[in-house]
């Protein structure tokens, strides 16, 4: 999307602080701005960019473990140092944008696999409660508290009467995290060709910025569960209607079958 000044969207208004700070990635040396939504190996691609950031810098990080990749305040050593919209006005944010210099990318899922993956590592495995927090108003009669077990199709049922800029970015809809409606995106890889597609963006902002190699990738913490292995035991008539009702932009969008 290309637009005047006059008619370019508020990106801060329409989308918000948990869009702009959580999900999008600036590097202004690199010409890069990285939209990296949750459960798409978001901690993989925010710690290779971030790493290799910081080595531009010539300051090296030692200890990955206290890398702050999602910009959350928590007192780790190196901070993200890609740069938040949140930096900019909405003015300068289309501008890189509209820039053709600056590579535009990100990274898809499958939308089952990716809200089964939200439900097994943040609701089944409740390390931390306030992911669920904004699903409580939704909740299944008798179980709104943060220590209730929730199945699948229940979380879905309560994810469906959620608007969709009230939903945590685990399962807020591809389409709203990535301001797709917004965005003409350079490049869209897959999970399921992660290896193959990452490798392919990394070699294009390796040839733009004249890199003698392609930085290593810094794999993110795996999670017990792989949600493509166990979806058969989640799959069902109520569950793919709900996720189709929630997720039938994604799949038209990014090219996915259902």
């Amino acid at each position: 999307m290309t637009a005047m000044p006059g008619e370019r969207p508020n990106l801060h208004q329409k989308y918000g602080r948990i869009v702009l700070h959580k999900i999008v990635f600036i590097s202004y040396p690199n010409e890069y701005i990285c939209f990296s939504p949750a459960k798409v190996a978001s901690q993989t691609i925010r710690r290779t960019l971030a790493v290799k950031e910081y080595e531009n810098k010539k300051y090296p990080v030692a200890d990955i473990a206290q890398l702050d990749t999602n910009r959350r305040w928590n007192g780790k050593l190196y901070p993200n140092p890609l740069v938040s919209p949140m930096e900019l006005s909405n003015a300068q944010f289309w501008d890189l944008l509209e820039n053709p210099r600056f590579l535009k990318f990100t990274f898809v899922r499958e939308p089952f696999n990716r809200v089964l993956s939200a439900y097994l590592n943040k609701i089944v495995v409740r390390e931390q409660f306030g992911h669920m927090k904004s699903l409580l108003p939704y909740a299944p009669v008798g179980k709104a508290s943060l220590d209730a077990q929730w199945s699948f199709e229940e979380f879905l049922q309560a994810v469906a009467c959620q608007p969709d800029n009230e939903r945590d970015l685990h399962w807020r809809t591809l389409t709203g995290s990535l301001m797709a409606e917004e965005i003409d995106f350079d490049f869209i890889g897959r999970l399921e060709s992660f290896t193959h597609d990452f490798d392919h963006v990394l070699g294009l902002i390796q040839k733009r910025n004249g890199w003698w190699r392609k930085p290593p990738v810094i794999l993110g913490q795996e999670h017990s569960v792989s949600a493509s292995k166990v979806r058969k035991d989640y799959e069902n008539e109520t569950t793919r209607q709900l996720v189709w009702d929630i997720y039938a932009e994604d799949y038209r969008r990014f090219g996915y079958t259902f």
